[in-house]
């Protein structure tokens, strides 16, 4: 046996083998029977020496050496070292058990509008995904080639790929680390929910431990996701959290990357980034509403939750509708019902297509036994939803950073919505989207405050309700262009001092938010019948003075 070897066998038992033991354990290597390897930190051999297996690596601790002996021969040498109470891989499982009851205790179920309770793996999404593109548009980038009545709901997202099953893509080697975007109220939570649930129970990533972290409910200065990590993991040392997360064993799960608090959003995505290269080997799946760089990290592949199809409205509206009821058939029947009269409405089923206002849709259903007749009666429920029910179903700690804004009753924010959303249809060439500064300073003229207070207002809006939303850098616009056009309905049917200025936006613009805007004030307004012989006044006026349509007339005539 050369030197070398001696020594090599030497470090790996520690001078505990006789002369006999070593050459055997030589003949051993030589034949195959027993291999003999190094690693980073120790030695390793694997198989059979004279009824002896050595072991070392990461995964099993016991001295400086890592080494673990098993078979008849291994008490000749254990008396020499410390042996390891637990293996690192019974840890591991240990934890992953934990994590796990955790998961499905905290976030197995979902409250539906109605307060009720379904299991949260009853409801699954899908998704798009989508190219990356540079987070600093500007407006004319954004509305460059679009038909934003059409596409109004993806201002600020890239060009859509495939659509697939989010659990297909959270799974494949392909995406590792994925950024989750959709407006509000359109999946993400319950997606992420989805997939903590699905891998707690072993049908997804199974091998995995999964951590998921509602990023609302951060508030702490000096927050750090690795002690976090390492205190709901319930590991005694954090050198046990470190080595799992180097081994990569985590699926780390963080909800609201946007609505985390001003003061610790940039420190918090600073961290993230070090985090996710520091322990590449781990899963990573991030939701944010905006698809903005400064929120995504490097290397992460953007995905869009996709509206329901009607084969997932069908689904969703059955768990809704069986949580409430007596008998499974019971639910049954009243899926069947609704989604009759949702074939009636098709306006609402165009709008009935993401979780909160399908929900909102089976809550009025719930109620009345029928859907509404008019849309604005459904746009009126779904803002009122978005002001009032949204924070108490999101949670208490989702709370007012503007004292002036916390202090404004339900009809005076509905009031300052109405204003921004009028001043904004006033601009014909781009009547969607507020740069930064215009927004400050519509909330500043309405509410007689600072522009500085101003900031904080359009935070808080953003943050407890989701009713405007980044679009891209310093760029904001309605989360929704109907409740847009409904809030300028309102404002001409409660707020403005003159409605029949409506009349003159529609004769002048001849824009379509206008027309919207007219036909719900119609719908809603008690001077409906004044406001139509207005717009005829007008419209007579206008032939009568145009030398084109008389022409025409007279052509006709």
């Amino acid at each position: 046996m050369s030197d070398e070897l001696k020594a090599i066998i030497q470090r790996v038992v520690g001078n505990a083998l006789t002369d006999e033991q070593q050459q055997a354990l030589l003949v051993a290597i030589q034949s195959g029977q027993a291999t003999l390897a190094t690693g980073d930190r120790a030695l390793a051999v694997d198989g059979n020496a004279d009824n002896a297996v050595l072991i070392t690596g990461d995964r099993n601790i016991v001295g400086d050496g890592n080494i673990i002996f098993e078979g008849a021969d291994a008490e000749v040498i254990r008396q020499y070292l410390r042996p390891s109470s637990t293996s690192f891989d019974t840890i591991i499982e240990q934890v992953r058990s934990r994590a796990s009851e955790k998961v499905l205790r905290n976030f197995g179920k979902i409250q539906l509008l109605n307060r009720r309770q379904v299991d949260v793996d009853q409801l699954y999404v899908d998704v798009y995904v989508l190219e990356v593109q540079d987070y600093r548009a500007n407006i004319p980038g954004l509305l460059k080639g679009q038909n934003v009545r059409e596409q109004f709901d993806r201002l600020g997202l890239a060009k859509r790929g495939e659509r697939l099953k989010g659990l297909q893509v959270a799974e494949s080697e392909d995406y590792p680390r994925l950024m989750v975007l959709g407006k509000p109220g359109s999946g993400k939570s319950t997606f992420l929910r989805h997939l903590a649930v699905g891998c707690a129970k072993g049908d997804f990533l199974e091998d995995y431990i999964p951590y998921l972290l509602e990023l609302r409910d951060v508030d702490e200065p000096g927050f750090s996701l690795f002690r976090h990590i390492h205190e709901e993991l319930e590991l005694d040392e954090e050198e046990q959290t470190k080595q799992l997360l180097r081994q990569g064993k985590v699926l780390v799960l963080l909800d609201g990357l946007d609505e985390v608090s001003s003061a610790l959003q940039q420190r918090l995505q600073d961290e993230l980034r070090r985090f996710a290269k520091r322990y590449d080997k781990n899963r990573f799946v991030l939701t944010c509403r905006t698809q903005t760089t400064k929120y995504i990290p490097e290397q992460f592949s953007p995905i869009e939750v996709a509206d329901f199809n009607p084969e997932q409205v069908k689904n969703f509206a059955l768990n809704w509708f069986t949580a409430i009821a007596e008998t499974p058939e019971e639910g049954e029947a009243q899926k069947e019902h609704f989604m009759e009269k949702l074939s009636e409405h098709p306006q609402t089923a165009e709008l009935a297509v993401t979780p909160v206002l399908l929900s909102l849709t089976c809550w009025i259903f719930e109620d009345s036994q029928c859907l509404p007749e008019k849309r604005s009666d459904l746009y009126r429920e779904g803002l009122d939803l978005l002001l009032k029910q949204w924070d108490d179903n999101q949670g208490s700690n989702r709370e007012a950073k503007s004292e002036i804004y916390r202090q404004l009753t339900l009809e005076e924010r509905k009031q300052l919505l109405s204003y921004l959303a009028v001043r904004k249809f006033e601009q014909a060439e781009n009547f969607i989207l507020f740069e930064e500064a215009e927004i400050f300073g519509y909330i500043s003229e309405h509410l007689q405050i600072s522009v500085e207070e101003s900031k904080t207002v359009l935070v808080s809006i953003a943050e407890q309700h989701g009713v405007l939303v980044e679009r891209a850098y310093q760029i904001w616009s309605f989360s929704h262009l109907t409740f847009q056009e409904y809030l300028a309905s309102l404002w001409f049917c409660k707020y403005s001092q003159s409605p029949e200025n409506l009349v003159d936006f529609v004769i002048e613009d001849n824009n379509d938010q206008w027309r919207e805007t007219f036909m719900l004030v119609i719908e809603m307004s008690e001077r409906a019948g004044y406001l139509l012989q207005e717009l005829q006044k007008r419209v007579e006026s206008e032939i009568a003075h145009s030398i084109e349509i008389q022409r025409l007339l007279d052509w006709i005539f």
